[in-house]
């Protein structure tokens, strides 16, 4: 960021040196309330959990040439132990019948819907009724803890 020192000053010279401060004094506090409401409001606590998921639902197809099962399945050789969601949180996992494709989902605390689909490779933000692996027949929940 290009900050102009001497624009600054003759600003500070012609507003009052207390008014100056105080004005970027309310600036920062701003800043630093933003910053905390994206950090902890907005924050998406299971994603790093899901992209790791994903990560090992993907290594598991390429070498199986199919998408696993379960997500027990991905334990221990492509995947350690499956992430526990944030607190009042669950993850969704479903995979077709025929192992070609798979749906990973997750809850956030502000109760909005994140889901990978294997097909387009992308994450999604969608509403929970457009959730292709909830409307599987045969699905895997893992529930955070209460």
């Amino acid at each position: 960021m290009n900050v102009n020192v001497g624009a600054l000053r003759d600003v500070a010279l012609r507003i009052g040196w207390k008014r100056a401060a105080a004005i970027a004094g309310a600036a920062l506090a701003i800043l630093v309330a933003a910053k905390l409401f994206t950090v902890f409001v907005l924050k998406d606590e299971n994603r790093a959990a899901g992209e790791e998921i994903v990560a090992a639902v993907e290594a598991y197809k390429a070498a199986n040439q199919r998408y696993p099962e379960t997500l027990a399945q991905l334990q221990p050789k492509y995947l350690g132990k499956v992430p526990q969601p944030a607190s009042g949180t669950n993850f969704v996992y479903a995979s077709s019948a025929d192992g070609k494709a798979a749906w990973f989902g997750y809850q956030t605390m502000r109760d909005a819907f994140s889901e990978y689909d294997s097909q387009s490779r992308k994450w999604e933000r969608i509403e929970y009724d457009q959730s292709q692996a909830l409307r599987m027949r045969t699905k895997e929940f893992v529930r955070g803890p209460k």
